[in-house]
């Protein structure tokens, strides 16, 4: 949380990063490795898939592993990134998702560790260009919970698509507890975010980096 007692960006990366079954995206190496924090041994498939600014699949693949408990274990490498491309990851389980990732990458060269360069650091300037696309928004409050499905409706990937709720003269809601945000979503994907702490009459506002934002008033039921 932030001074302000908001959940920030880092709140929900680290969120996701301590899933108890995860893959994750080594950017020096390249490699995607497979983590467990439970005790016994899962039988699991791990998926990649690379995409381009464009929002243009490059490359999948998938891993079939059986991970013994509290380990991880190394899987396969992503080819060589040709610039701003997107890294996604999947942890399935009996053709369940149980874990996801997102990754955004340049094609920078890492300079050592005395360095601000390298694909996770620098070379991101053109997500300042990234294509537009549009979000729909649907909302309702029910039981004290405030619930927001947002549908990306657009042909490019939503990124870093954010909730938030303000009071009538544009102040945030403090005190607002999200179940998720600063989320990724690509064409045809939604994603519901539920809220607890949300006045009813406060001023639903979802946005993305590269979506305009839609704001509307809440109230019960609607």
């Amino acid at each position: 949380w932030d001074y302000g007692l908001e959940q920030g960006a880092a709140f929900f990366a680290q969120k996701r990063a301590l899933e108890p079954l995860h893959a994750q995206y080594d950017y020096r190496t390249r490699r995607v490795l497979a983590t467990s924090d439970l005790p016994e041994a899962k039988r699991l498939a791990v998926r990649a898939e690379l995409w381009d600014f464009q929002t243009k699949k490059l490359w999948e693949k998938t891993c079939d592993v059986t991970l013994p408990g509290e380990t991880t274990r190394e899987l396969f490498e992503i080819p060589e990134a040709k610039g701003v491309e997107f890294v996604r990851l999947f942890v399935e389980e009996n053709g369940r998702t149980v874990g996801s990732q997102l990754y955004w990458r340049s094609a920078d060269a890492y300079g050592g560790k005395d360095s601000m360069t390298g694909p996770c650091a620098s070379g991101f300037e053109p997500l300042a260009d990234l294509p537009r696309t549009t979000l729909a928004v649907e909302k309702k409050c029910d039981a004290g919970k405030m619930s927001v499905k947002i549908t990306n409706t657009g042909d490019k990937l939503a990124f870093m698509a954010r909730v938030k709720f303000l009071t009538a003269d544009g102040r945030r809601v403090k005190g607002a507890i999200f179940d998720d945000n600063y989320f990724t979503l690509f064409p045809g994907e939604e994603k519901t975010v539920t809220a607890e702490g949300v006045p009813s009459d406060s001023v639903l506002k979802v946005y993305a980096w590269n979506a305009d934002a839609h704001a509307t008033r809440s109230s019960a039921g609607s």
